[in-house]
């Protein structure tokens, strides 16, 4: 299972920011909802696939030290631990949290 809210870190190519990832499962089950808030902003990842406790999203978001920039995301939950690896249009993010 991997819904609930996460205390993340994301390193980005400039530096590290950190705040919460919130990811719920659909009804079907075979797709995923996230919501992240990170530094003060909130982006939705609609298109969101889910096999297990693996995910992928993908999509378009803003940060304040970016703009808008477009993102594919690879990630897995093990426990209450989420790794993630983020290839952007502005370099690779890793993603690592802890849910709460």
């Amino acid at each position: 299972m991997i819904d609930g809210i996460y205390n993340v870190t994301v390193k980005t190519p400039i530096g590290v920011n950190r705040g919460s990832l919130k990811l719920e499962t659909t009804a079907d089950g075979e797709n995923v909802k996230a919501s992240l808030s990170l530094i003060g902003m909130g982006n939705l990842y609609s298109n969101g696939k889910l096999n297990g406790d693996t995910f992928t999203m993908q999509g378009n978001m803003r940060m304040f030290t970016f703009g808008h920039f477009a993102y594919n995301i690879k990630g897995e939950v093990e426990g209450r631990k989420l790794r993630a690896i983020a290839e952007t249009t502005r370099g690779t993010f890793s993603i690592q949290g802890t849910r709460i």
